[in-house]
């Protein structure tokens, strides 16, 4: 039984009116055929009953414009006002629902819902996650069959949030499997500890081994060269007091000439000093790169007296002369070894150059792909690589460094030459006294300014060897053994500047490893705690189901991607601005899904004298199929039957839940026609799917017809 009150007072110019329901009944079966003239209170009824039911939160796609103004200008006009009171009992369902609009001033609607003697509130969303409110005029009836696919939308949203849903609880389960206690988890942790502790045993042996080697080399270093600047500033310091003795107190009165002559000295003194260094520099390392026949001219070279040179050049030239052949030899010899070398050189360009890119990425955790390496592991494993083409290197620079230095040394022995002999013309004015005074004022100088630089360096050297809390002289005595080890050996003929590259070189692969241990160290100490973690907790109950889980979640992504899909295709066939041969194969695919659900839901059809049953709805060509295989064009429907099987399809359509219909202006169709709408209300009130159906036509009296 549906009762209904409601009031509408309406301000018409004159005065205010005040209507109420008078002419149709104010109790109605559930499910009813009412005719009625116009002004009868037909279209306010069912308006009154869409209020009621929450018909303004229809969306466009579920209510037609037409009626939507009009229950917005019963509720938002400023003419009219509206209170009401809607009752509703369903037997069939054992349900009632009371709903109100208690004041003319309020636009509050409050519908409950009793079960029992109690009613409780039902919101709009959860009355509408049991309910479905279809509101309609069948106006248009061919053009408006497309838009029964805003019905088959709203159905398949429905069906896309419950796969939405079951995706968040299948996450949700698996989040608490996870978190849970997972004896197979448990065990791989422990194999990857185990994995993890073998991996940092082997790399902290290697570490280990890498440190020892970098300490004998760095005692190597340190014994070697504070040795050797140790010697050379002994050997200063003694030729400074020599010289001091020699020259006493006694001050010479200098005149201008003798100053200028004592300037050209120091300067002449100063190449002959530059010459030595560079013979000594490249001395130890010279015979090494040279052929053996040619250890003779080298020492022939050696022995040559650099003074002897600059003041009897004319008599003694080997120096120049071996000098400038030694260093074109050297040249040959560093060509022959390029062309020799060619791959190798270029490893090494190669190698070089990927170093200095990925020394910017060491401490990121990458991983190389193809050799499936942690970043920092990969330029490790490139050093390695460059390692191994280090006595090649070596032995190219040191060529081109030598031949260099032969080419220096011969420019700066003709330079003292100049100097020597300008000299000479200036000392002829001098006796032997006074040259020899000069020429130990010049050394004494020279003597003093080395002296400076040699004790920075031997005190640099010290001052590492006691901060690395070593005895300086305990590490000087341990030289000749360390010279002796094998690692170190390969070192003798690095130059202070090459092997202290080496050294920072081979401490930053200490580093290097270190971190990587403690890297692992702190692995094996997480995954420990992880262990632990999980041993506390409880086993899930779905827990042997875990890989069926995730492959049924993966299942149920897939599935909500397509319903995304359909969406998209169910937009552009409502849209009707689309053809059939625009769709894609899968587009296509779906349309035919979808025109027969529609014919599924519609059943059969009357057309002209005749009750077909639907095979196919197609809504984009806009042709119905039936089981005979005869082709009905929408345009071909009669209106009345247009109107039935426009309603009979929004009746079919229900989304499994409990339907209000409320139908307006069927006034196309006749008893013929509206014979199967009232055949599907009794089915839909009989299956307990249909709450209460008003359907209203015009008619001459007011006749309310019972339906079922």
């Amino acid at each position: 039984m549906i009762k209904i009150d409601y009031l509408i007072e309406r301000q018409e110019g004159d005065k205010t009116e005040k209507y109420r329901p008078t002419v149709i009944p104010t109790e109605l079966p559930n499910v009813v055929y009412i005719q009625g003239p116009n002004s009868s209170g037909k279209s306010t009824l069912l308006n009154m009953i869409a209020l009621a039911f929450f018909g303004r939160e229809l969306t466009p796609d579920e209510l037609n414009q037409d009626l939507r103004e009009r229950l917005d200008n019963l509720m938002d006009s400023d003419h009219q006002k509206i209170q009401f009171k809607i009752e509703v009992d369903n037997d069939a369902l054992g349900t009632r629902f009371v709903s109100q609009k208690t004041s003319l001033d309020s636009a509050e609607i409050i519908l409950k819902h009793f079960t029992n003697s109690k009613g409780f509130p039902m919101s709009p969303e959860s009355f509408r996650r049991e309910y479905k409110l279809i509101y309609d005029i069948p106006n248009s009836p061919l053009e408006r069959l497309p838009l029964l696919l805003n019905s088959v939308r709203t159905e398949q949203k429905a069906v896309s949030m419950e796969v939405k849903r079951l995706q968040d609880q299948l996450r949700r389960i698996i989040g608490e499997i996870k978190n849970s206690r997972d004896p197979d988890l448990i065990e791989k942790l422990r194999e990857d500890r185990k994995r993890i502790q073998t991996e940092y045993d082997k790399k902290k042996k290697i570490a280990d081994e890498e440190l020892q080697r970098h300490k004998k080399l760095l005692e190597y270093f340190w014994a070697r060269f504070y040795l050797d600047h140790q010697k050379e500033q002994i050997e200063i310091e003694d030729n400074i007091d020599k010289i001091t003795k020699h020259l006493g107190k006694k001050k010479r009165q200098q005149n201008q000439e003798y100053k200028s002559t004592l300037l050209l000295r120091n300067q002449l003194e100063d190449r002959i000093k530059q010459a030595e260094r560079i013979v000594q520099s490249i001395k130890s390392i010279l015979p090494k790169l040279l052929p053996k026949d040619q250890i003779g001219r080298y020492k022939y070279w050696a022995e040559a007296d650099i003074r002897n040179e600059v003041f009897y050049p004319k008599i003694y030239s080997t120096l120049r002369k071996e000098s400038k052949s030694l260093g074109e030899q050297l040249r040959n010899i560093g060509f022959s070894d390029k062309q020799q070398h060619q791959s190798e050189i270029a490893n090494v360009n190669l190698l070089k150059t990927l170093i200095t890119i990925l020394e910017d990425y060491r401490n990121d955790d990458i991983t190389i792909p193809v050799v499936n390496l942690p970043i920092r592991e990969f330029i490790e494993s490139l050093n390695v690589n460059l390692d191994r083409y280090g006595e090649i290197i070596t032995r190219l620079e040191n060529i081109e460094q030598c031949a260099d230095s032969l080419e220096r040394l011969v420019k700066v022995v003709n330079e003292s030459v100049i100097l020597a002999g300008d000299l000479q013309g200036k000392e002829k004015h001098f006796g032997p006294e006074d040259n020899e005074e000069i020429s130990r004022q010049q050394e004494l100088k020279e003597l003093e300014t080395r002296i400076k630089g040699i004790a920075e360096k031997t005190s640099e050297y010290r001052t590492a060897i006691i901060k690395a809390g070593l005895d300086p002289e305990a590490l000087s005595k341990k030289y000749f053994k360390l010279s002796k080890d094998p690692d170190n050996k390969y070192y003798e003929n690095y130059t202070e500047s090459q092997l202290r590259e080496k050294v920072k070189a081979s401490e930053s692969n200490c580093d290097s490893r270190e971190d990587e241990c403690k890297k692992l160290e702190r692995r094996i100490e997480d995954i420990k705690q992880d262990i632990h973690r999980f041993e506390e907790r409880e086993p899930h109950k779905y827990h042997d189901k875990y890989l069926a889980i995730n492959r049924i979640l993966t299942h149920v992504l897939n599935l909500g991607r397509s319903f995304e899909s359909f969406d998209d295709t169910l937009k552009k066939m409502a849209g009707n601005a689309v053809r059939y041969t625009d769709l894609s194969n899968e587009e296509k695919k779906y349309s035919e899904s979808v025109g027969d659900y529609l014919a599924k839901k519609i059943g059969t059809l009357r057309h002209i004298s005749r009750v077909y049953k639907v095979k196919n709805i197609n809504v984009i060509s806009k042709k119905i199929k039936t089981d005979t295989g005869k082709i009905i064009h929408f345009s071909d429907l009669g209106t009345g039957q247009g109107q039935a099987a426009y309603l009979d399809t929004l009746l079919s359509m229900s989304e499994n839940k409990k339907i209000i219909a409320l139908f307006d202006e069927i006034a196309m169709m006749d008893e013929t026609s509206l014979k199967p709408i009232k055949d599907r209300l009794k089915k839909l009130y009989d299956e307990k799917k249909l709450l209460i159906a008003v359907i209203v036509q015009k008619g001459e009296h007011v006749k309310v017809e019972p339906i079922i």
